[in-house]
């Protein structure tokens, strides 16, 4: 098992969750809602629970099917980092154009 697989997860999980944030950061700017008042996410407990459980699944998966589990778990969570990283990047963009 390689030190990729967990990195992937993690990494993919945390931005999954962080994505929304823009969102509401964006909506709040346009409805000029006061700073003390804006919404945010919590992180708890999706972060430190799915990504283990993903992760479990995987190494469950590697014992019966050695290679596939690692791969198709990086491959998906890949996937799903490029597609959260994509939103959160617009997102960003978004509101700096709001703000301007």
């Amino acid at each position: 098992m390689s030190i990729a697989l967990p990195v992937v997860i993690f990494a993919c999980w945390f931005a999954l969750i962080c994505a929304p944030s823009g969102q509401l950061a964006i909506e709040d700017a346009r409805d000029k809602v006061p700073k003390e008042k804006r919404r945010g996410v919590s992180i708890l407990p999706g972060f430190p629970v799915f990504p283990l459980m993903a992760w479990g699944l995987a190494v469950a998966i590697d014992r019966f099917i050695p290679p596939w589990g690692s791969w198709v778990s990086t491959g998906l969570h890949g996937l799903l980092l490029v597609i959260s990283l994509f939103v959160i990047i617009r997102d960003f963009l978004r509101l700096r154009r709001m703000r301007e």
